[in-house]
């Protein structure tokens, strides 16, 4: 159970990095993002972090894209 949870625990983080790659367009596929991203990842958790940003992308409407990318780029700009 603590490898499931260490497990589901890293795909969120990658994922929410590959999502904020494929907001930006730096990268066209949730894999090319997840692959931007994810250095050193097994396939399993590769697998799963591309499936994670597909299901988001999925489900985001216009004006959330807007936010995330104007978020995406506001944490740029103060790093």
């Amino acid at each position: 159970m603590i490898y499931e949870q260490r497990h589901w625990a890293r795909v969120q983080q990658v994922a929410r990095k590959a999502l904020c790659e494929l907001a930006t367009g730096n990268a066209e596929t949730p894999t090319d993002a997840v692959e931007a991203v994810g250095d050193g990842l097994g396939p399993a958790r590769r697998a799963d972090s591309a499936w994670l940003v597909e299901m988001i992308d999925d489900r985001l409407d216009d004006q959330e894209r807007t936010e995330l990318l104007k978020a995406v780029r506001s944490e740029a700009g103060s790093a």
